[in-house]
């Protein structure tokens, strides 16, 4: 799905039109029909086991493609929890509102949001690494309020990610990635 906005040219479109024309072909491939089934799988056994255990969970957002893919998979497995998008107003992506609102439009969730700006903080608000303490306050508040945070990252993103996989695995006490 394109969302419409003023910076999209008529090669942005054209462009869009051959990618949507090779995603479509990519979609009826092997390959994608067993990435789709292995994901599936393991999210449909993370919302079983979830359920039988009493785990909590809730599913994290960034409206990027990652979080909505897995927010829309999530949904449509019939996962129970809260799916919440942590808003940076002084650093919000463009487009990030449409996409928020073109997904809850077509998803009927248990949505939160919650807003911060650190644009006004004082130095005592980040960690020695520059880290925003607020940002693991509010995690460690999610997590009491509403248990693991599941998130939606790709394992062939990135080097980081990848290592992120073989030393903790798909989850920890905290996450499920």
């Amino acid at each position: 799905m394109l969302i419409d906005s003023p910076r999209i040219t008529p090669a942005d479109r054209a462009i869009w039109d051959e990618l949507l024309e090779q995603d479509k072909i990519y979609a009826r491939s092997n390959v994608y029909k067993r990435h789709l089934q292995i994901t599936e799988s393991i999210l449909s056994d993370f919302i079983t086991a979830s359920k039988e255990s009493g785990k909590r969970y809730y599913v994290g957002l960034s409206w990027g493609k990652d979080s909505v893919c897995l927010a829309d998979m999530m949904h449509r497995l019939g996962a129970k929890c809260k799916y919440v998008y942590i808003r940076n107003l002084a650093r919000e992506p463009e487009g990030n509102i449409s996409v928020r609102d073109a997904f809850l439009e077509t998803h009927d969730i248990d949505y939160e949001e919650i807003a911060y700006d650190y644009s006004h903080a004082d130095r005592t608000y980040f960690d020695r690494n520059g880290k925003p303490k607020k940002w693991q306050h509010i995690l460690a508040e999610l997590k009491e309020k509403y248990g693991c945070h599941v998130t939606g990252i790709r394992y062939d993103e990135s080097a980081k990610r990848k290592r992120r996989f073989r030393t903790m695995g798909l989850e920890t006490e905290y996450s499920f990635a």
